[in-house]
């Protein structure tokens, strides 16, 4: 497991800039062969920081692979919200993407729209200078790009620092963390918990 700050793409895109499985790829070195080159399993948004699993060897990989294949991992999140937030439940709706500004979007149910589903407990509340924030637990049920940010902003609880779905400025980090990871060794099927 990698702890991957903010700012730092988890894979690689067209920008050419420099990505968490680049740095993954520079510190297992010796691991790469012409049939196999460490990667990174799961991603994080470029603005999020947090808990990435990387496959060292070919075994490795397939078998994180195929336990996030089967959703075996619980995937925590911490995340800091404008507004009061009280007591726990469930967030679900369908997500569907706009190219042309490359946001999603809630939107009825549809044949071309993900369901997504995340589970939240208010932690704490907080005020300063007059704003009121809440520190928030999420669990993801489902795995799809921005969709905490998306249902958040939708219950009218914007993520702190977010600027595409909230009040956040452009280059702000988002107050959004992976925190926790839990899943069965592969091998040994013994729960492991990561933080």
């Amino acid at each position: 497991l990698v702890n991957k700050p903010a700012g730092l793409l988890t894979q690689g895109d067209a920008s050419g800039e420099k990505s968490l499985n680049d740095e993954i790829l520079a510190y297992l070195k010796d691991e790469v062969t012409p049939v196999f080159k460490p990667s990174v399993c799961n991603r994080l948004d470029r603005n999020t920081s947090g808990l990435v699993i990387a496959g060292k060897n070919i075994h490795a990989l397939q078998a994180m692979n195929e336990i996030i294949r089967k959703r075996d991992v619980r995937k925590i999140y911490t995340a800091l919200v404008y507004g009061e937030m009280k007591g726990k439940g469930k967030l679900e709706g369908y997500l569907k993407k706009d190219h042309e500004d490359n946001q999603v979007r809630l939107v009825k149910k549809s044949e071309d729209a993900q369901h997504i589903e995340i589970l939240y407990e208010a932690e704490e509340t907080y005020r300063k200078e007059g704003i009121t924030f809440t520190r928030v637990e999420i669990e993801l049920l489902t795995g799809r790009s921005h969709q905490i940010r998306v249902q958040m902003a939708n219950a009218g609880l914007p993520l702190w620092g977010d600027n595409r779905y909230g009040k956040g400025k452009p280059g702000q980090q988002i107050a959004l963390w992976g925190m926790r990871l839990s899943l069965s060794h592969p091998i040994t099927g013994k729960q492991m918990v990561f933080m």
